[in-house]
């Protein structure tokens, strides 16, 4: 792992702590902890956990209660002074925006402490940010043959042969080569309009690619 420092500056340090809080985590954040407060839960803070760059999860019961719709904020300490909500409501959180109302039943929720994004993922359906996911290479001409499948909660996956020793691709989301993932650094983070993925040599692969942390996992099968 590696340390990241978190600091609050102007307003929000003389409105918190006027000190520097060092965390160790494998990913980047903004913020050092992160909340969810829910009108059903009396506003009692809910712990977030950092799960990809930015990227806060965690998992709560929307049951309905006597004083109406459910709604919730994101809070950096929990005491309501550092919170986010949503005024247009567009998805994107606003520093002191309006509480987020949400439907009744178990509620999976993402928040980006850098972007201001949210998801919500309602009951049994799979989170996620593209509605496809295509894997096109020289193995397959470029095509939109290979989809990938959401297998959960962001996460996508595809069984491909790369019939070439020397194989190569990129992921695209469109089809339309408007918005693809390749791999610049070669270390399995993609970026957008990277540079192609190679493959190692010949054979039978699964890959696994994270939306949010943009991760791709390639485990030769055979």
């Amino acid at each position: 792992s590696c340390d990241h420092t978190f600091t609050l500056s102007g307003t929000e340090a003389n409105k918190v702590v006027a000190l520097v809080l060092t965390a160790s985590s494998l990913y980047a954040a903004h913020y050092p902890s992160m909340h969810t407060r829910s009108a059903n839960q009396n506003w009692y803070p809910q712990a977030m956990q950092l799960v990809a760059d930015h990227w806060w999860h965690n998992e709560l019961n929307t049951f309905w209660y006597p004083g109406g719709q459910v709604s919730l904020r994101f809070d950096v300490a929990g005491h309501g002074v550092v919170s986010f909500g949503d005024d247009e409501p567009d998805g994107i959180a606003e520093r002191d925006g309006a509480a987020i109302p949400v439907e009744q039943g178990q509620l999976s929720i993402y928040f980006n402490d850098h972007s201001g994004k949210y998801v919500l993922v309602h009951g049994p359906y799979r989170g996620h940010l593209y509605e496809q996911v295509y894997v096109r290479g020289n193995f397959n001409d470029y095509a939109v043959s290979d989809k990938m499948i959401l297998v959960d909660d962001f996460v996508w996956k595809a069984h491909i042969d790369s019939g070439a020793s020397a194989a190569h691709f990129k992921l695209d989301i469109y089809g339309d080569w408007s918005l693809t993932f390749g791999d610049n650094e070669g270390d399995g983070v993609l970026e957008v309009d990277g540079t192609e993925i190679h493959l190692p040599a010949m054979g039978m692969y699964e890959l696994s690619f994270h939306e949010l942390s943009r991760r791709l996992s390639i485990q030769l099968l055979e």
